[in-house]
């Protein structure tokens, strides 16, 4: 079928108009991506041409360098118990939040702050805060007669006070749960609080069930932001994640053995076994989650 000569201007019209995208897209993404699939072969330091290895960079990985494994553990570490408290912790804040409180958009805006506050400054102010001798958190600690721990310093809590920093500023998730509620009809509250329902049966039968679209986005988004872990660990420990390598995390040691190293042919064999594992983590989470998710029609639930 012949194309008309307007509809030949509209196309050229709409491919000028979309060029810098497309250009930008091609020179900044798919070139530097495709290229590190052939580097991630190679022994290759950013300068020169890189000479063919085939998978010992891969080999390297799994069988030679220890500080992978920690690096790996630590981030599942991360992973696992970031979900777990972020998620809780963003679901019960939701449930308060959508209460009928008042001043409640102020109370919306302050927890939601830390979370689109620059990353570093956050840190620092969160390192400040969990301070083994001066942070305001073992303070009151010591005000109720306790000893708070060395935060930050000591490698038995280093990780976990990088999840509580993820938790302080999970302000997204509270949100997403948040526009979940809104949409839950009130009638349905009414009707089984009339037939006798407790507020946990009525959190388990109707609320979870009816935000689930909404619990299954934040999980994917908390599990792909956590996999790619880097201001916290970085900004608090390093590109080795002190103390002892226990703030280790995965994008901090790629970044550590591209950009001080120089190992770049490495460091991509390491970005693409994170973005392999990110991908599978997301596909076992939607497999997972087929038949326990439940989406409002107008007809009801489906």
């Amino acid at each position: 079928m012949r194309r008309s000569r307007e509809q030949k201007r509209s196309i050229r019209n709409g491919l000028l108009f979309v060029s810098p995208w497309i250009v930008g897209f091609l020179v900044f993404i798919a070139y530097p991506v495709c290229s590190s699939v052939y580097y991630s072969f190679t022994d290759y330091n950013g300068l020169n041409e890189g000479s063919w290895v085939g998978l010992a960079n891969y080999k390297e990985l799994f069988t030679e360098d220890p500080l992978y494994m920690t690096a790996v553990g630590n981030t599942l570490y991360y992973v696992l118990f970031s979900l777990l408290i972020g998620q809780t912790a963003a679901l019960a804040l939701a449930l308060l939040l959508n209460r009928g409180l008042r001043e409640i958009a102020l109370y919306r805006v302050l927890y939601y702050i830390p979370s689109v506050l620059p990353g570093v400054a956050v840190t620092f102010l969160w390192i400040f805060l969990m301070d083994a001798q001066y942070g305001m958190v073992n303070g009151v600690i010591a005000a109720l007669g306790g000893e708070g721990p060395g935060w930050m310093i000591d490698p038995q809590w280093a990780k976990l006070s990088l999840v509580l920093l993820a938790v302080w500023t999970g302000g997204q998730g509270t949100i997403i749960y948040l526009s979940g509620l809104g949409n839950i009809p009130k009638v349905l509250y009414e009707s089984a609080e009339i037939d006798g329902a407790s507020p946990w049966r009525r959190l388990t039968g109707i609320t979870l069930p009816l935000i689930s679209p909404q619990i299954l986005l934040s999980v994917i988004l908390g599990t792909i932001g956590g996999f790619k872990v880097f201001t916290s660990g970085f900004i608090s420990g390093g590109s080795l994640g002190n103390p002892q390598n226990s703030t280790l995390f995965y994008s901090t040691y790629i970044y550590h053995q591209a950009f001080k190293l120089f190992h770049m042919g490495y460091a991509s064999a390491m970005a693409w076994i994170l973005a392999i594992a990110t991908l599978l983590a997301v596909l076992v989470t939607f497999r997972l989650s087929r038949k326990k998710v439940h989406y409002m029609q107008d007809g009801g639930i489906a």
